[in-house]
């Protein structure tokens, strides 16, 4: 089933000490430290949950959500959201969409391979 993973969280940048544990995916450019990861079947509704959060986010220095297209082993009536995030690549490539907070200024395709 092709479903679409939310990934939000904050982006580490290479002076802090657990930069060289988070970015090993999408761009490499910064440690993406996840705080919360997953599935949602419309893209829209990922869009907007995405937008909001890091938008209305006033306490966060750098934060971020991605969205990347996967296909998951689910069936049509599976509630895809209670579905657990495993075996993810998080590959540039599939992100279609990203959205970020740094040093207080919101930013959309902060991510430089948005489809």
């Amino acid at each position: 089933m092709r479903v679409y993973l939310v990934d939000v969280g904050f982006l580490l940048s290479e002076g802090d000490k657990e930069f060289d544990c988070y970015n090993m995916v999408y761009d490499k450019r910064y440690g993406y430290y996840d705080i919360e990861q997953f599935y949602m079947e419309s893209l829209y509704a990922a869009v907007d949950y995405v937008d909001k959060l890091i938008s209305q986010a006033t306490t966060v220095k750098n934060i971020y959500g991605i969205i990347s297209i996967t296909d998951i082993d689910a069936d049509v009536e599976d509630d895809v959201e209670d579905i657990p995030v495993e075996y993810e690549e998080y590959l540039l490539d599939n992100v279609i969409y990203s959205i970020a907070k740094i040093n207080g200024i919101v930013t959309k395709g902060f991510l430089s391979n948005e489809k």
